[in-house]
């Protein structure tokens, strides 16, 4: 049997992180909730990816574990809607793990089979959306999360994110977070503002898994907010606009 910790969203919340102001441990706890809690959303994705259309926050990290070391798509939520669709369904995904906003417009393109499950309010509640009625989940009164094994290990050589045509397995994402995380010297007094407009998988692994592997705190923003910045009190940002990844203070 595979080390538990050799899926990516397992590995993170191991590493005794923040993100978005949330517990790691606590945002993948209520994703294995959820799919413990919600007979037809397990159903749904019986032989299934399942679908994430949410930015590269908490939420996606909840919808990770929910996958339940599945393939995971990845859209961007600035993708036009019947482009989502598409997307979806060129990956066969289950059900799809969104917001309120985003589901409003997808709701009339969307398969009566597929359920969408809304995380607006994860980690504490979620609702999944079957085509006769919706359902509530509690996903706070969980009894933990076992995180023993070893926290070294490489990750299962099986899909875990696509995005953009491009399939990402549990141990190349953990292996890139690693590498970036020793080579940037990161450590758990680290504050990481990443600025993430889009879905971006090199964020992802330079901006937010690999600080959370080595237990720093890490906020997602949609854009460049100094304000914010200077609130939070940030030791480190990172983006893409200019290939952006600086040190603001030392350690």
């Amino acid at each position: 049997m595979s080390d538990p910790l050799a899926l990516f969203s397992l590995a993170l919340a191991a590493g005794g992180g923040r993100l978005d102001g949330v517990e790691v441990a606590r945002s993948v706890a209520a994703g294995i909730t959820l799919l413990q809690r919600s007979a037809p959303l397990v159903r749904a994705l019986s032989g299934k990816r399942a679908a994430a259309v949410l930015p590269g926050g908490s939420l996606l990290l909840t919808a990770l574990a929910a996958s339940d070391g599945r393939g995971l798509v990845w859209v961007d939520p600035a993708t036009a809607s019947d482009a989502m669709v598409t997307e979806m369904n060129r990956h066969d995904a289950g059900a799809v793990f969104t917001t309120f906003e985003i589901a409003e417009r997808l709701m009339p393109l969307v398969s009566s089979a597929r359920p969408l499950v809304l995380l607006d309010q994860a980690p504490a509640h979620a609702t999944v959306h079957l085509p006769d009625r919706a359902i509530a989940v509690d996903l706070g009164s969980h009894f933990g999360l076992s995180l023993e094994g070893d926290r070294e290990a490489e990750g299962r050589d099986e899909e875990c994110l696509l995005h953009d045509g491009q399939v990402h397995t549990h141990r190349s994402l953990l292996h890139e977070a690693r590498a970036f995380g020793r080579s940037a010297a990161l450590t758990p007094v680290d504050r990481t503002c990443t600025i993430m407009p889009h879905a971006n998988v090199d964020l992802l692994v330079a901006g937010v898994a690999a600080p959370l592997l080595f237990g720093g705190e890490v906020f997602v923003t949609p854009q460049e907010d100094v304000a914010h910045i200077r609130e939070i009190a940030a030791t480190r940002l990172v983006g893409s606009g200019h290939d952006l990844q600086v040190r603001l203070t030392p350690h």
